[in-house]
């Protein structure tokens, strides 16, 4: 298993200097393998997890055909600007982790744990297997992600740290800019968003319908609905930062899901009256 860094130069081939270029597949299973063997026939590329790759020099053969594969590029940033900066060119210099993580045999348990890790942190999907986060100045880190002692959000480091706990291999890498289209990084942060309030909003939908069951039994629903409460609270303490760190206005969102969650609450607290 590998942590790799910007900085740890033990790991031959998988370390980023000078001028390399992290590449990161997009899409799903079938797309992935058709584009990695497409890049692997370039030549001069390092493969260091599924669907990532490493260009430490000039392409052998046709380096055009990247640009024509669903592929987000990376190379090693100078400086991390503030989050205060704001505009298409305050985008366009942000600054990101990216944590490559694979199990050879999933478990449901540790398929769970996951999901959770990516709820704890600040982090969004690129894709399966492949997080990424924003990278903040030490002043902006603290005040942002840490200004709460009981509910920071945990670094990619951290995130790393645990996923090989879980028994992944683990590949990260830090302090990077983005190369080509920035809307792939919206489109991650819009689909993350979407994908954490839809399972919230299910949630709450279904646990109302629950509640107005003729047969409903009251600790369960009240079971269910703390459930849901922490699950609601860990996605606002997320995503209520997502403006300052994704450049993405998530309230609207936010509250159409409090107002589903309060209204299963309303539910099972009608249903105390009718019993």
């Amino acid at each position: 298993m590998s942590d790799t860094d910007v900085s740890d130069s033990s790991v031959l081939g998988t370390t980023m200097r000078g001028q390399s270029r992290l590449i990161v597949v997009l899409g799903d299973a079938q797309t992935i393998k058709e584009s990695a063997k497409k890049i692997k026939a370039l030549g001069n590329i390092v493969r260091v997890a599924r669907g990532v790759f490493l260009i430490h020099g000039q392409l052998i053969k046709s380096p055009s055909v990247l640009h024509t594969l669903p592929t987000i590029f990376f190379q090693k940033a100078r400086e991390i600007p503030s989050v205060s900066e704001r505009g298409e060119d305050a985008s366009s210099r942000r600054v990101y982790a990216v944590i490559s993580y694979r199990f050879k045999n999933p478990t449901a348990i540790q398929k769970k744990r996951v999901e959770r890790l990516v709820r704890k942190s600040i982090s969004i999907r690129l894709r399966p297997g492949v997080l990424l986060f924003p990278v903040l100045k030490s002043k902006d880190r603290r005040r942002i992600l840490e200004s709460d002692e009981t509910n920071k959000l945990m670094s990619s480091r951290r995130v790393s740290e645990e996923l090989r706990v879980l028994g992944a291999d683990v590949s990260r890498w830090t302090r990077l800019k983005l190369m080509n289209n920035h809307s792939n990084v919206h489109d991650a942060v819009v689909r993350t968003l979407s994908q954490d309030i839809s399972y919230i909003e299910t949630l709450a939908k279904d646990l109302r319908t629950q509640a107005k069951a003729p047969d409903a039994q009251l600790t369960t629903l009240r079971k269910r609905y703390s459930i849901l409460s922490r699950r609601y609270r860990e996605l606002k303490i997320k995503w209520s930062l997502s403006n300052k760190v994704w450049n993405y206005d998530a309230v609207k969102l936010l509250t159409r899901a409090y107002n589903l969650v309060i209204a299963a609450r309303r539910a099972i607290e009608a249903s105390t009256w009718d019993g």
